[in-house]
Protein backbone atom coordinates (compact mmCIF):
# COMPACT_ATOMS: atom_id res chain seq x y z
CA UNK A 1 0.00 0.00 0.00
CA UNK A 2 1.27 3.32 -0.79
CA UNK A 3 1.63 5.83 2.06
CA UNK A 4 -0.44 8.76 1.91
CA UNK A 5 1.11 12.10 0.88
CA UNK A 6 0.25 15.15 3.43
CA UNK A 7 -1.25 18.31 1.01
CA UNK A 8 -1.18 21.38 2.23
CA UNK A 9 -3.81 24.21 2.45
CA UNK A 10 -2.50 25.46 -1.07
CA UNK A 11 -3.85 22.05 -2.63
CA UNK A 12 -0.86 21.21 -4.04
CA UNK A 13 1.70 18.50 -2.70
CA UNK A 14 5.26 19.61 -1.37
CA UNK A 15 7.83 19.59 -3.43
CA UNK A 16 10.52 16.64 -2.96
CA UNK A 17 13.93 17.47 -1.29
CA UNK A 18 16.81 17.34 -3.78
CA UNK A 19 19.75 15.43 -3.21
CA UNK A 20 23.11 16.80 -3.22
CA UNK A 21 26.20 15.45 -3.38
CA UNK A 22 29.44 17.30 -1.76
CA UNK A 23 33.01 16.36 -1.96
CA UNK A 24 35.36 17.47 0.51
CA UNK A 25 39.15 17.27 0.20
CA UNK A 26 41.22 16.91 3.31
CA UNK A 27 43.96 18.76 2.90
CA UNK A 28 44.91 18.95 6.65
CA UNK A 29 47.60 17.09 8.46
CA UNK A 30 47.16 13.68 9.82
CA UNK A 31 46.69 15.09 13.49
CA UNK A 32 43.77 17.58 12.40
CA UNK A 33 41.84 15.26 9.96
CA UNK A 34 39.84 14.10 12.22
CA UNK A 35 38.88 17.23 13.31
CA UNK A 36 38.30 19.03 9.75
CA UNK A 37 35.88 15.92 8.47
CA UNK A 38 34.07 16.49 12.62
CA UNK A 39 33.91 20.64 11.52
CA UNK A 40 32.79 20.04 8.06
CA UNK A 41 30.20 17.27 8.43
CA UNK A 42 28.82 19.35 11.67
CA UNK A 43 28.49 22.32 9.22
CA UNK A 44 27.33 20.98 5.84
CA UNK A 45 24.56 19.45 8.11
CA UNK A 46 23.36 21.90 10.04
CA UNK A 47 23.38 24.01 6.45
CA UNK A 48 21.36 20.66 4.67
CA UNK A 49 17.42 22.22 5.97
CA UNK A 50 16.13 22.41 2.63
CA UNK A 51 18.23 19.51 0.62
CA UNK A 52 19.29 16.26 1.02
CA UNK A 53 23.11 16.52 1.45
CA UNK A 54 25.30 13.37 0.90
CA UNK A 55 29.03 14.82 2.00
CA UNK A 56 32.05 12.26 0.75
CA UNK A 57 35.58 12.82 1.74
CA UNK A 58 38.56 12.51 -0.03
CA UNK A 59 42.01 12.85 0.39
CA UNK A 60 45.43 12.14 -1.45
CA UNK A 61 47.23 9.24 -0.73
CA UNK A 62 44.29 7.84 1.67
CA UNK A 63 45.50 4.57 2.82
CA UNK A 64 46.77 4.16 6.12
CA UNK A 65 44.59 7.03 6.78
CA UNK A 66 43.14 7.12 10.62
CA UNK A 67 40.17 9.30 8.94
CA UNK A 68 37.10 7.27 6.60
CA UNK A 69 38.51 8.54 3.40
CA UNK A 70 38.66 8.11 -0.31
CA UNK A 71 41.55 8.69 -2.39
CA UNK A 72 40.97 11.61 -4.55
CA UNK A 73 41.62 10.08 -7.57
CA UNK A 74 38.28 8.51 -7.08
CA UNK A 75 36.58 11.95 -6.88
CA UNK A 76 37.20 12.41 -10.62
CA UNK A 77 35.14 9.94 -11.69
CA UNK A 78 32.18 10.58 -9.08
CA UNK A 79 29.28 12.55 -9.67
CA UNK A 80 29.17 15.62 -7.50
CA UNK A 81 27.22 18.30 -7.37
CA UNK A 82 29.92 20.78 -4.95
CA UNK A 83 33.43 20.54 -4.04
CA UNK A 84 35.29 22.02 -0.92
CA UNK A 85 38.76 22.24 -0.52
CA UNK A 86 40.35 22.32 2.49
CA UNK A 87 43.50 24.45 3.64
CA UNK A 88 46.79 23.52 4.94
CA UNK A 89 49.63 24.71 7.28
CA UNK A 90 51.72 26.06 4.64
CA UNK A 91 55.20 23.64 4.24
CA UNK A 92 57.22 26.23 2.06
CA UNK A 93 57.99 29.57 1.63
CA UNK A 94 57.24 29.65 -1.87
CA UNK A 95 53.58 28.38 -2.25
CA UNK A 96 54.68 27.03 -5.51
CA UNK A 97 57.06 24.61 -3.69
CA UNK A 98 54.24 23.61 -1.67
CA UNK A 99 53.24 19.62 -1.74
CA UNK A 100 49.99 20.64 -2.09
CA UNK A 101 50.03 22.80 -4.74
CA UNK A 102 50.03 20.63 -7.83
CA UNK A 103 47.03 18.88 -6.46
CA UNK A 104 44.68 22.16 -5.98
CA UNK A 105 45.72 22.74 -9.60
CA UNK A 106 44.75 19.01 -10.94
CA UNK A 107 41.01 20.13 -8.67
CA UNK A 108 41.07 23.57 -10.17
CA UNK A 109 41.23 22.11 -13.52
CA UNK A 110 38.87 19.40 -13.09
CA UNK A 111 36.17 21.44 -11.66
CA UNK A 112 36.70 23.96 -14.73
CA UNK A 113 36.33 21.11 -16.97
CA UNK A 114 33.12 19.52 -15.38
CA UNK A 115 31.55 22.89 -14.53
CA UNK A 116 31.57 21.95 -11.03
CA UNK A 117 30.67 24.81 -8.02
CA UNK A 118 33.97 24.87 -5.57
CA UNK A 119 34.76 26.71 -2.32
CA UNK A 120 38.47 27.11 -1.82
CA UNK A 121 39.54 27.14 2.04
CA UNK A 122 42.39 29.69 2.88
CA UNK A 123 45.71 27.81 1.42
CA UNK A 124 43.91 26.05 -1.41
CA UNK A 125 42.65 29.29 -2.28
CA UNK A 126 45.94 30.99 -2.59
CA UNK A 127 46.95 27.77 -4.11
CA UNK A 128 43.69 28.49 -6.75
CA UNK A 129 44.63 31.40 -7.88
CA UNK A 130 48.25 31.16 -8.35
CA UNK A 131 47.36 28.53 -10.30
CA UNK A 132 44.26 29.85 -12.43
CA UNK A 133 46.24 33.95 -13.01
CA UNK A 134 49.66 33.84 -11.01
CA UNK A 135 48.74 35.46 -7.96
CA UNK A 136 51.14 35.57 -5.19
CA UNK A 137 50.60 35.54 -1.67
CA UNK A 138 51.82 37.64 0.41
CA UNK A 139 53.95 36.94 3.88
CA UNK A 140 52.23 38.71 6.84
CA UNK A 141 54.11 40.34 9.23
CA UNK A 142 52.84 38.54 11.84
CA UNK A 143 49.93 35.66 11.56
CA UNK A 144 46.55 36.33 11.71
CA UNK A 145 44.64 34.70 14.19
CA UNK A 146 41.42 35.60 15.71
CA UNK A 147 37.69 36.36 15.11
CA UNK A 148 37.28 39.44 12.79
CA UNK A 149 35.08 41.37 11.80
CA UNK A 150 34.11 41.81 7.85
CA UNK A 151 31.91 44.12 5.30
CA UNK A 152 29.45 42.48 3.31
CA UNK A 153 29.95 44.32 0.22
CA UNK A 154 27.70 42.48 -2.07
CA UNK A 155 24.32 41.87 0.05
CA UNK A 156 22.21 41.12 -3.09
CA UNK A 157 24.20 37.95 -3.96
CA UNK A 158 22.61 34.74 -3.41
CA UNK A 159 25.16 33.18 -1.10
CA UNK A 160 25.21 36.28 1.37
CA UNK A 161 21.12 36.17 1.36
CA UNK A 162 19.73 35.84 4.92
CA UNK A 163 23.42 36.87 6.51
CA UNK A 164 22.58 39.98 8.55
CA UNK A 165 24.39 41.73 10.87
CA UNK A 166 27.81 42.29 11.18
CA UNK A 167 30.10 38.98 9.45
CA UNK A 168 32.28 37.54 11.85
CA UNK A 169 34.89 35.10 10.89
CA UNK A 170 38.01 33.12 12.48
CA UNK A 171 40.80 33.69 10.91
CA UNK A 172 44.05 31.77 10.87
CA UNK A 173 46.68 32.40 8.36
CA UNK A 174 50.57 33.52 7.80
CA UNK A 175 49.79 34.72 4.33
CA UNK A 176 46.88 37.18 2.06
CA UNK A 177 45.76 38.39 -1.17
CA UNK A 178 46.07 41.51 -1.95
CA UNK A 179 42.97 42.97 -2.90
CA UNK A 180 43.19 45.24 -6.06
CA UNK A 181 45.51 42.03 -7.74
CA UNK A 182 42.17 40.03 -7.46
CA UNK A 183 40.26 42.89 -9.14
CA UNK A 184 42.34 43.40 -11.53
CA UNK A 185 41.55 39.49 -12.73
CA UNK A 186 38.37 39.70 -12.26
CA UNK A 187 37.35 38.47 -8.76
CA UNK A 188 34.66 39.89 -6.91
CA UNK A 189 35.25 40.66 -2.84
CA UNK A 190 32.12 39.89 -1.48
CA UNK A 191 33.25 40.41 2.27
CA UNK A 192 36.23 42.75 3.41
CA UNK A 193 37.85 43.51 6.68
CA UNK A 194 39.47 46.30 7.63
CA UNK A 195 41.70 44.47 9.81
CA UNK A 196 42.94 41.74 7.78
CA UNK A 197 41.23 42.81 4.00
CA UNK A 198 39.78 40.13 2.00
CA UNK A 199 37.64 37.47 3.15
CA UNK A 200 34.95 35.87 0.85
CA UNK A 201 35.81 36.14 -3.04
CA UNK A 202 34.22 34.94 -5.95
CA UNK A 203 35.24 34.11 -9.90
CA UNK A 204 32.50 33.20 -12.14
CA UNK A 205 33.92 30.69 -14.84
CA UNK A 206 32.18 27.72 -16.17
CA UNK A 207 30.68 26.99 -12.74
CA UNK A 208 31.03 29.67 -9.58
CA UNK A 209 33.80 29.02 -7.29
CA UNK A 210 34.08 31.20 -3.74
CA UNK A 211 37.42 31.37 -2.14
CA UNK A 212 37.57 31.99 1.76
CA UNK A 213 40.63 33.47 3.68
CA UNK A 214 38.63 32.66 7.01
CA UNK A 215 37.34 29.34 8.81
CA UNK A 216 33.75 29.87 9.04
CA UNK A 217 34.16 25.40 9.81
CA UNK A 218 36.09 26.40 13.09
CA UNK A 219 34.73 25.06 16.11
CA UNK A 220 34.87 27.00 19.24
CA UNK A 221 38.05 26.34 20.64
CA UNK A 222 39.71 25.82 17.50
CA UNK A 223 41.92 29.11 17.76
CA UNK A 224 42.57 28.25 21.10
CA UNK A 225 43.84 24.78 20.38
CA UNK A 226 46.02 26.06 17.89
CA UNK A 227 47.67 28.54 20.13
CA UNK A 228 48.12 26.21 22.70
CA UNK A 229 50.09 24.03 19.95
CA UNK A 230 52.05 27.08 18.40
CA UNK A 231 53.21 28.36 22.57
CA UNK A 232 54.38 24.12 22.89
CA UNK A 233 55.75 24.72 19.36
CA UNK A 234 57.48 27.70 20.78
CA UNK A 235 58.70 26.26 23.99
CA UNK A 236 60.08 22.82 22.03
CA UNK A 237 62.76 25.57 20.23
CA UNK A 238 60.53 24.30 16.45
CA UNK A 239 59.63 27.98 16.19
CA UNK A 240 61.63 31.11 17.27
CA UNK A 241 58.83 33.92 18.52
CA UNK A 242 56.07 32.95 20.89
CA UNK A 243 52.19 33.03 19.62
CA UNK A 244 50.24 36.30 19.89
CA UNK A 245 47.12 34.92 21.48
CA UNK A 246 43.91 35.08 19.08
CA UNK A 247 42.51 38.62 19.22
CA UNK A 248 38.75 39.42 19.62
CA UNK A 249 38.45 36.10 20.93
CA UNK A 250 35.84 34.92 23.77
CA UNK A 251 35.54 31.57 23.31
CA UNK A 252 32.09 31.21 21.64
CA UNK A 253 31.18 30.39 18.43
CA UNK A 254 29.54 33.44 17.65
CA UNK A 255 29.89 33.21 13.43
CA UNK A 256 28.07 29.59 13.65
CA UNK A 257 24.32 31.37 12.14
CA UNK A 258 26.05 33.58 9.50
CA UNK A 259 28.51 30.33 8.46
CA UNK A 260 25.17 27.95 8.26
CA UNK A 261 23.08 30.47 6.42
CA UNK A 262 26.18 30.35 3.95
CA UNK A 263 26.23 27.32 3.19
CA UNK A 264 22.33 26.89 3.28
CA UNK A 265 22.77 29.58 0.24
CA UNK A 266 25.53 27.63 -1.52
CA UNK A 267 23.11 24.49 -1.48
CA UNK A 268 20.54 26.25 -2.79
CA UNK A 269 22.63 27.74 -5.77
CA UNK A 270 23.97 24.41 -6.64
CA UNK A 271 20.26 22.91 -6.74
CA UNK A 272 19.17 25.31 -9.12
CA UNK A 273 22.40 24.56 -11.13
CA UNK A 274 21.25 20.79 -11.15
CA UNK A 275 17.87 21.13 -11.49
CA UNK A 276 18.93 23.00 -14.71
CA UNK A 277 21.84 20.55 -15.89
CA UNK A 278 24.79 22.64 -16.04
CA UNK A 279 27.10 20.31 -14.78
CA UNK A 280 29.18 18.91 -17.70
CA UNK A 281 31.08 15.36 -17.65
CA UNK A 282 34.72 15.84 -18.36
CA UNK A 283 36.52 15.40 -21.70
CA UNK A 284 38.04 11.90 -21.94
CA UNK A 285 41.36 12.07 -20.57
CA UNK A 286 40.97 15.41 -19.43
CA UNK A 287 41.78 14.52 -16.08
CA UNK A 288 43.81 11.93 -16.46
CA UNK A 289 47.11 11.57 -14.32
CA UNK A 290 49.25 9.95 -17.60
CA UNK A 291 48.19 13.44 -18.95
CA UNK A 292 47.92 15.37 -16.42
CA UNK A 293 51.30 15.23 -14.23
CA UNK A 294 51.34 16.08 -10.67
CA UNK A 295 54.11 18.60 -11.03
CA UNK A 296 53.84 19.95 -14.42
CA UNK A 297 51.19 23.16 -13.70
CA UNK A 298 52.04 26.54 -14.85
CA UNK A 299 50.43 29.58 -13.83
CA UNK A 300 48.03 30.99 -16.34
Amino acid sequence: MNAAVAVPASGRAPAPRQSLTIAVVNNMPEAARRATVRQFRNLLGAGATEHDVIVKFYREHSRGSAVEEEDVDALFDADADGIIVTGAEPRTARLADDPVRPLVGRLVDWAEDTATPAIWSCLAAHAAVLHLHGIERVKLEQKVSGIFAGEILARRHPVMADIGGTWMMPHSRHNTLPEDVLQMHGYSILVWSEEVGVDLFERRGAAPALFLQSHPEYDADTLQREFQRDLKRFDMGERATPPLPPCHYVGDASWRPAAVTLYRNWFRELAERKSLGLRRAPALGATSPELRGLSDFVPC
